[in-house]
């Protein structure tokens, strides 16, 4: 009765029945909730008794053909780093839990004792056999950032079969000849063990393990030590439970590797639900020139700071901060802006082709010939260009450069001559570039250009996505409005999946065809040695892959363009935008609320529209109102800013510097201490070292500890700098502003 219940019952409403087991625990940990958490030894715990578990396997065409017990176990390590000229790390400590029963020990030794017991006990095993099939059973292994734990245990797990890496110090799945598959949970969910436990009994404890204390395996621990250990793979077990139980279409041999293999697998359903799309994927595809040519072409978001307001403390006067100038700050963002793209904008359908007409050289006084040409082309096609731009000076009204120096394919470096505004280009007198038909219209109005020359040009039939694609896009925004607020753990749990499958279906657009690949060999990571050529016919033959990598391309091109209208509208007036927000001071409210009309309009035209449960309809892409009224803020370039909603607590966006420390460091020293060479000394920000030896001991403190490859985490301070040359800049622009 009990196994029957155990392994096929509701499995997180069970009660535990540790009187059933003829093992007792090997101690208790005193939990903050008062619990009395069991850890048991597992030299004498009864592994037979998962045996009886059911085992399911992959279906489908699938090399793997393993059956998987239907369990759930987690996996994690405690480190401590030894900081010198070379610092190294070691673990003094292991967890693993499977389904209720947690076991933990200090050694690799005995982690390697129990891995064999484990596998022997349960049957376990994994072989490759000659026609290259995967068989055998295992037992499915989490680990919470694996990438972490795997360079510590790669030494200790035995031979492994077909691992899995998506890059070096990367892997992904790690199969072994004993038969535990070990998979990263973090990447199965795109979010720290903290949120991803968030509700559960045994959620991960507030805050962290003191990692600057040198710990060995001889090192008591406090039972608020263990139980921090104890919550890592408790907890984890229980989220990842509920998610198989709640995820109806998955199960532990089917469940995706990664947060976008979700949506990777909704969207080739559907897409491979008309023939007509896979044709047309194979029509799109690529030579190694156009990939290049698109790879220059792409970027993400358009981040960066107005550099008349760099340095200075806007916002209103207060007792503290009285020399603050501009009045309240106003902060709107885009409601999902590239799944708003996806859905309402539109795409090149087509492969590129040559267009010979638009190419050649053009002065200024021939641009409204050239534009009134490329308009018209534009009207049915996408157009792809590489250019080149002379004598070219910025002339926008936001103060934010549309160019990235980055993204200039060639350019006439390190003279005067370049004007260079926090990494975007203010003026330059020679530069080539890669650029959508969205990228050039915006920076031909943008930029006062002497002469210009169109280097090469190509086009493809302009269309919406096919509705298959636009249809799965389209009911995770639904779900997701639908459920916002939702009160129940199932529609919460629904919410939180659409919400999250919503803003991955842009990552997978704009997948690297080039990406360096590696393989992991006798305990090596290996690069392969691909053309560019090899790779391209690899995409385009895999079954998987069902989306041109030019879609990504237009998703954030017509994103950028979509964030230029508001920051056309706010002018002079723009503090700062990120990608899909923009800070701002002013009266522009009449101005946004009439381009939402027209947004509005877009998104209903195109049926992007969503109901939540009281019947109001929310169109995609809108301007929403984020802060109406910010009382301080400062920014000193991209993702460099601080904020104040009551005048009195800070908020930070700092690369670099934990948003949590970050507000503590400045709302105890004030914007004043946001200067150039701050140094904040506990900025959450940490230098990964990677060691790469075999197996060894080392002593420490008097403790034989056998060890291995490692990565020593060092703590950092943070300084905050502004660059001589933007220095300049902000002085040039002030000057030539009188401010």
């Amino acid at each position: 009765m009990f196994l029957y219940e155990y392994f096929c019952g509701e499995r997180h409403h069970l009660e535990r029945r540790f009187s059933l087991l003829s093992a007792e625990p090997k101690f208790y940990i005193q939990m903050p909730s008062g619990e009395a958490a069991p850890v048991f030894d597992y030299k004498n715990f009864p592994f037979e008794i998962f045996v009886d578990a059911p085992t399911i396997h992959k279906k489908g065409k699938s090399r793997d053909r393993v059956e998987y017990y239907n369990l759930v176990t987690a996996f994690d390590i405690e480190t401590t780093t030894i900081l010198s000229d070379e610092p190294f790390a070691f673990m003094y400590q292991w967890q693993y839990c499977i389904e209720d029963y947690v076991f933990m020990g200090k050694t690799w030794e005995e982690f390697q004792e129990f891995l064999n017991i484990l596998s022997t006990k349960l049957g376990l095993y994994i072989r490759q056999g000659d026609d290259d099939l995967i068989f055998g059973k295992s037992l499915v292994t989490y680990v919470h950032n694996l990438s972490y734990e795997f360079q510590f245990m790669r030494f200790f797990i035995g031979d492994l079969v077909h691992p899995l890496v998506t890059d070096k110090y990367a892997p992904l799945l790690i199969p072994t000849k004993l038969g535990i598959t070990f998979r990263c949970s973090y990447r199965l969910t795109n979010k720290t063990l903290e949120k991803f436990t968030k509700g559960f009994e045994h959620a991960k404890l507030a805050g962290d393990l003191d990692y600057s204390i040198k710990r060995t395996p001889k090192t008591p621990m406090t039972d608020t030590e263990l139980a921090y250990c104890y919550c890592d793979v408790k907890g984890l077990c229980e989220a990842l439970r509920d998610r198989l139980e709640k995820d109806k279409h998955y199960n532990i041999a089917s469940i995706p590797l990664t947060s976008t293999g979700y949506v990777r697998k909704d969207c080739q359903k559907s897409m491979n639900s008309e023939s007509r799309n896979r044709a047309n994927f194979q029509k799109s595809k690529l030579t190694p020139e156009l990939y290049r040519l698109l790879r220059a072409a792409f970027r993400g978001g358009n981040t960066h700071a107005n550099a008349a307001y760099s340095g200075k403390l806007i916002g209103v006067p207060c007792n503290r901060y009285p020399y603050a100038k501009g009045g309240e700050i106003k902060h709107r963002d885009i409601g999902s802006s590239y799944p708003s793209s996806i859905l309402i904008n539109t795409f090149p359908m087509g492969p590129f082709i040559r267009s010979a007409e638009l190419e050649g050289r053009y002065r200024a006084e021939n641009f409204k010939t050239l534009m009134r040409k490329f308009v018209e082309l534009c009207q049915a096609n996408c157009i792809l260009l590489k250019v080149r731009l002379i004598d070219i000076r910025y002339i926008g009204s936001c103060g934010v450069p549309y160019i990235p120096i980055s993204k200039t394919m060639y350019r006439i470096s390190d003279t005067a001559e370049i004007v260079e505004d926090n990494g975007r280009i203010y003026s330059a007198p020679l530069l080539e570039m890669a650029l959508t038909d969205i990228d050039f219209k915006i920076i031909m109005r943008d930029y006062e250009i002497g002469a210009l020359e169109i280097v090469e040009a190509y086009t493809s039939w302009r269309g919406k996505l096919p509705e298959e694609l636009r249809s799965v896009v389209l009911d995770y925004y639904k779900k997701k409005t639908l459920l916002k607020h939702a009160d129940s753990p199932e529609d919460q749990y629904e919410y939180a999946k659409a919400k999250e499958h919503l803003n991955s279906t842009y990552g997978m657009m704009v997948m690297r065809i080039d990406r360096l690949e590696f393989e992991y060999v006798d305990n090596k990571y290996k690069l392969l040695d691909k053309s560019l050529q090899e790779q391209i016919d690899t995409y385009y033959e895999s079954r998987s892959n069902c989306l041109p990598y030019q879609w990504g391309v237009w998703v954030t091109a017509n994103s950028r363009a979509r964030l230029q209208e508001g920051l056309d509208i706010c002018g002079k007036d723009t503090l700062y935008t990120d990608t899909d927000s923009v800070f701002y001071i002013g009266d522009h409210e009449a101005e946004f609320e009439a381009l939402n009309e027209k947004l509005r309009k877009q998104a209903e035209l195109a049926g992007a529209v969503a109901e939540n449960r009281a019947g109001e309809s929310f169109p995609i892409g809108l301007w929403d109102l984020e802060h109406s009224s910010i009382k301080l803020f400062m920014t000193l370039g991209a993702k460099k800013y601080i904020l104040s909603v009551d005048g009195e607590h800070l908020e930070t966006t700092i690369a670099g510097v934990s948003k949590k420390l970050g507000a503590e460091y400045f709302t105890e020293h004030g914007f004043e201490a946001f200067r150039d060479d701050t140094i904040i000394r506990d900025s959450g920000k940490i230098a990964a070292v990677y060691n790469n030896q075999p197996p060894h001991y080392i002593e420490i403190d008097g403790v034989r500890i056998l060890t291995a490859a490692n990565i020593a985490m060092i703590p950092s301070a943070y300084t905050v700098h502004i660059t001589d040359k933007y220095g300049r800049f902000i002085e040039m622009i002030r000057k030539s502003l009188y401010i």
